[in-house]
């Protein structure tokens, strides 16, 4: 019976990402499973425009408990980010619909993902950490742009070097050019 019940979850898990990997309408928000674990996702959000997180990629981790869909997904961010709502140190996400006394099973995870992407337009003002927001908010922005920019911004490779004596690829400084094709 508990098996039946398992596969019962881990079938809307599975419909739950399909409908948003074939969701046309949702811009800039992107999951995946893991190949040995259906309640172990990551997802990426694109920060929103006329934001600080604007051209950021923010990769987040998402477990789902047995309890799921009747209890909500843990949620963190894997990528460094500077919000009053989301720990810079750990990734935990501080956002109600998470909380087990606002969630409901008719949530999903694409409830999650769209209220995780419009936190990084609007920061939730109720929560505990906001004084700093509230009595800086051009500092705020101007820390927050800077982890954008260090941590959630595609940057180039470095360059693939091979050597000469081996032909083998090389990621590293070399100490001497010379012994390097580029």
């Amino acid at each position: 019976m508990a098996d039946d019940r398992d596969a019962i979850k881990d079938l809307r898990v599975q419909r739950e990402v399909d409908r948003i990997v074939n969701d046309q309408n949702l811009v800039g928000i992107r999951v995946r499973l893991d190949e040995n674990n259906i309640r172990h996702l990551t997802a990426t959000v694109d920060g929103p425009a006329s934001t600080p997180y604007e051209g950021g990629i923010f990769k987040i981790d998402i477990n789902l408990p047995d309890a799921y869909p009747f209890g909500p997904p843990h949620v963190r961010f894997i990528t460094k980010i500077w919000h009053p709502n989301i720990s810079h140190q750990s990734g935990a996400v501080r956002m109600s619909i998470l909380a087990n006394n606002e969630w409901s099973s008719t949530m999903g995870l694409k409830t999650v993902l769209i209220a995780l992407q419009a936190l990084l337009s609007e920061p939730d003002l109720n929560e505990p950490l906001e004084e700093y927001y509230r009595a800086s908010k051009s500092s705020f922005i101007s820390n927050a742009r800077y982890y954008t920019e260090k941590y959630a911004m595609e940057r180039d490779p470095p360059p693939q070097l091979t050597t000469r004596a081996s032909g083998t690829r090389v990621t590293r400084i070399p100490k001497r050019l010379n012994d390097f094709l580029l």
